[in-house]
């Protein structure tokens, strides 16, 4: 690291080098993740009714019905609009797809650790998950629980928490033998005191999110979205790498 390099600096240079070398390109494995995850969520929606759901409220929501009509806003449940177009057996394969899409979701932060560590990992890094499916899901039931609980109390206790156990999914990549609670208790271990630095790390990139939604605006469509997804991931997995070598 230079002599005047930040920590945060020294991490997102680290990162932009590592995703300039990767073969194949941080952008076609960014195009593969977007669309599964495009593909999932919309057949997601499809198969559990809330397709329907979802065209009904919009429906109300451009002629007033039942929303913005004072007169009728008073009968409008949200939850009954949902449950009358919700399909059981489509709601049970849509849960089966998320929690795939999740899983997918830890394959691409191991994509990203490997890029870190200035490996060579192939898109096909993007399925590893499904190796520990389900040591993973379950990893992040508990992760959910115990964000929710912490989130009881207040809002920022839930927050603490979740960047707590933000580093148990890189844990869990270099520990296989642990369990997901294991990972999770070493992740809580390995961020006592570092939960600030990785917060200013991720807030470093709200100028390249705002372009990014500039973007949006004026294209229709986040381009920078597929490189920049990846460089938070390497950043993020940079951070872990950091993290330990400090112990």
């Amino acid at each position: 690291m230079n002599g005047n390099e930040s920590f945060n600096s020294g991490i997102k240079r680290r990162a932009r080098e590592a995703i300039k070398s990767a073969v194949p390109t941080v952008v076609i494995v960014s195009c593969v993740w977007f669309f599964l995850s495009a593909v999932i969520a919309v057949l997601a929606t499809r198969v559990s009714g809330y397709d329907k759901a979802f065209d009904e409220l919009r429906g109300m929501v451009n002629t007033g019905a039942g929303i913005f009509n004072a007169a009728t806003a008073v009968d409008f449940e949200p939850g009954d609009l949902f449950l009358r177009h919700l399909n059981p057996l489509g709601g049970l394969i849509s849960i089966a797809l998320n929690i795939c899409l999740t899983v997918v979701g830890a394959g691409f932060s191991w994509y990203c650790l490997a890029l870190a560590r200035g490996e060579k990992p192939e898109w096909k890094s993007l399925f590893d998950g499904f190796g520990s499916f389900l040591k993973i899901v379950w990893m992040y039931i508990l992760c959910g629980i115990f964000i929710s609980l912490w989130s009881l109390l207040l809002f920022f206790p839930g927050i603490i928490a979740a960047y707590r156990y933000s580093m148990a999914i890189y844990i869990m990549r270099d520990n296989p033998e642990y369990g997901a609670l294991q990972c999770i208790r070493e992740s809580k271990a390995l961020m006592r005191g570092k939960k600030v630095d990785l917060f200013i790390l991720q807030i470093s990139f709200i100028l390249w999110l705002i372009l990014g939604l500039v973007i949006t605006i004026f294209v229709g469509i986040d381009v920078l979205a597929l490189w920049l997804n990846a460089y938070i991931g390497v950043a993020t997995a940079g951070f872990y790498l950091a993290a330990k070598k400090e112990g």
